[in-house]
């Protein structure tokens, strides 16, 4: 059976959307490749949405509505804001801001970089980028992340140990209704 949330307002699609054509070799199925979902390891797996779920491309997305709470959500998103290191994208033209982006890795010492399309880099706060070097700012960021991870897997994964934690992050803020990002693959 497919773990898909009991009551989820999506069932497993059959195909893509109508609009995307069909992937020329479509990806092992879940039968012959099969997944775990996050959503599973949840302390509410049922209370979970399916938003995706298109097997031939293996691209699935799932919410969970009010997953923090009005409160902490707006306590979290006001810190972000202000302890993330952001940094512009601009659209592939450079006429104007896509949207703000930043990379985080757990560990210090990795040097890793996330890159968008064919160059555009963004460096991780460990790195030599044009902010680490002020040990301060990297520090609020870091303290940001690690408070983000504790509440939110604090609160929805309380079962799932601190190794099984993501240990990097790739962040976007979308400053108003004129920025975003078109389709695209990760």
């Amino acid at each position: 059976p497919h773990p898909i949330p009991p009551h989820s307002t999506h069932p497993p699609m059959a195909s893509a959307h109508p609009r995307w054509p069909t992937p020329e070799a479509p990806e092992p199925s879940l039968r012959e490749r099969p997944l775990d979902f996050l959503f599973q390891q949840s302390s509410d797996p049922e209370a979970w949405r399916t938003l995706l779920w298109d097997e031939a491309r293996r691209s699935f997305a799932f919410h969970l509505p009010g997953a923090l709470g009005a409160e902490a959500s707006q306590y979290f998103f006001s810190l972000m804001q202000t302890a993330v290191p952001w940094q512009p994208l601009h659209n592939k033209a450079k006429t104007r801001v896509a949207r703000y982006t930043a990379w985080y890795t757990k560990d210090r010492a990795c040097r890793c970089e996330y890159t968008y399309g064919m160059g555009t880099r963004v460096a991780s706060s460990g790195s030599d980028g044009n902010w680490s070097s002020a040990a301060y700012k990297e520090q609020v960021f870091r303290n940001a992340m690690e408070e983000l991870l504790e509440y939110v897997f604090g609160q929805c994964f309380p079962q799932l140990p601190r190794e099984a934690w993501p240990d990097c992050a790739n962040l976007n803020w979308y400053d108003d209704g004129t920025q975003g990002v078109g389709w695209h693959a990760d």
